[in-house]
């Protein structure tokens, strides 16, 4: 063979190996959430919550998540954050969090304002544990959870019906890495307590007229 031409293959060949492999062992996604009805809640102030849970719960470090280019359609970032694990950076420069914590856990919490929309870039790499998970006899692969929490810590509903409250979960299964989104419910509108007493009353003298009126 041509040695120009072996070494034009040997190039092209590395570079499908490198595509493949990247393909194969990480996935991006950006993520979007709707916040405008958070905006004029009065139940604030939110925090944004990752936690990456290391499914060998040996802390073997094997997967890493990349949080990027956060945006937050008119709200800001927030001055205060708490981490733990394997986990750096903040809502401004990004997040990496890597599967580093003995207990299963790593995780960032961080203060925001809400505005229209949050946005992020959400990269996770795709390792799978030797560990067998014995419910569904597969092998069992980390977790990235997200949530919005109230001004309680408590997370705030989502539309996610399998596991309530996450607004972003990223699975590392056989396959690769499955990446699902969810949003805020949309909230009926409830009377304001002033409506209610007015409908009230006009019930009830509605009702009054009824029972007086001549047969």
């Amino acid at each position: 063979m041509n040695p120009t031409v072996k070494k034009c293959l040997s190039i092209s060949l590395g570079a499908l190996f490198l595509v493949l492999f990247t393909q194969a062992t990480a996935r991006a996604d950006t993520v979007n959430v709707d916040t405008s009805s958070l905006q004029a809640s009065a139940s604030g102030p939110f925090q944004l919550a990752f936690v990456l849970i290391d499914a060998s719960l040996s802390g073997d470090g094997n997967n890493t998540v990349v949080l990027s280019d956060f945006t937050f359609g008119g709200g800001s970032a927030g001055s205060t954050a708490t981490s733990g694990g394997g986990v750096t950076g903040n809502l401004i420069s990004g997040i990496t969090l890597t599967d580093t914590d003995l207990s299963g856990l790593n995780f960032l919490t961080s203060a925001f304002t809400p505005g229209s929309t949050l946005s992020f870039n959400l990269a996770m790499t795709a390792n799978l544990d030797s560990k067998i998970d014995p419910s569904v006899g597969n092998v069992t692969g980390d977790q990235l959870l997200f949530f919005i929490l109230n001004g309680t810590g408590t997370p705030i509903p989502s539309t996610d019906t399998s596991a309530p409250d996450a607004f972003a979960i990223a699975t590392v299964g056989p396959g690769g890495v499955t990446v699902q989104q969810f949003s805020i419910p949309v909230q009926t509108s409830v009377p304001e307590p002033g409506t209610l007493l007015l409908v009230g009353s006009g019930m009830v003298l509605g009702l009054f007229r009824r029972q007086r009126r001549p047969a």
